[in-house]
């Protein structure tokens, strides 16, 4: 079975001070739900989450276009502390 997950890649600028060069991968389904996070940031925060096929499963999305309409997907955080970078990606479960 198909399932599509939304992938937000975030990089923390130079301006951020607590966070300087770490990177956030985080993975979302329906109704914003986290289903995975991983990186430096998460590590060095102690938010680790891997994926897991039962989120994959419950939350990911059905059809790609509704990744695409979903609201992280249409709303990456590009401040002057973090660039985000979204993508959708293909699972198969």
């Amino acid at each position: 079975m198909k399932k599509f997950i939304v992938k937000t890649i975030s990089y923390a600028t130079d301006e951020n001070p607590n966070f300087k060069g770490q990177v956030s991968i985080s993975y979302y389904g329906k109704n914003q739900k986290m289903i995975g996070c991983e990186g430096s940031h998460a590590e060095a925060t102690h938010t680790t989450m891997p994926m897991n096929n039962y989120f994959i499963e419950e939350f990911g999305y059905n059809r790609l276009c509704d990744a695409k309409k979903s609201w992280i997907f249409k709303n990456p955080e590009n401040t002057k502390f973090w660039k985000t970078a979204v993508n959708v990606i293909e699972m198969n479960v």
